[in-house]
């Protein structure tokens, strides 16, 4: 399962989240807003979501953006826990950067800047 957070204090900024059997479409996400989904992994670790997000500035207009892939084999061995329990992946956008946590949203780590 994965989870995004939105920990900004700009109002909002967006993304798009797709894999290529899933898209999961734009969204546009304001402080405090969260989107999550479920997917099953496929054979071999070859599940891959990639996530393109865009810091909005106060007119609206993208300030920033980037991509990187927010589940594929690394970010899912870091995940990895009791194979009988749900995995959990959750990701925290802020505006120094991406922040990862594994099980619960807490403990998060800087895994990616904005540029």
């Amino acid at each position: 399962m994965g989870h995004v957070y939105h920990g900004c204090g700009n109002p909002e900024y967006g993304s798009s989240c797709f894999s290529k059997n899933s898209d999961l479409g734009n969204k546009t996400m304001s402080y405090n807003e969260n989107f999550s989904w479920e997917f099953r992994e496929g054979i071999g670790d070859s599940t891959v979501f990639t996530g393109i997000f865009f810091l909005m500035d106060p007119n609206n207009n993208v300030s920033k953006k980037v991509d990187f892939n927010v589940f594929d084999k690394g970010i899912a061995e870091r995940c990895r826990g009791n194979i009988f329990v749900e995995r959990k992946c959750f990701w925290l956008v802020k505006e120094d950067g991406f922040y990862f946590a594994k099980d619960k949203p807490s403990d998060w780590q800087l895994m990616y800047g904005w540029g």
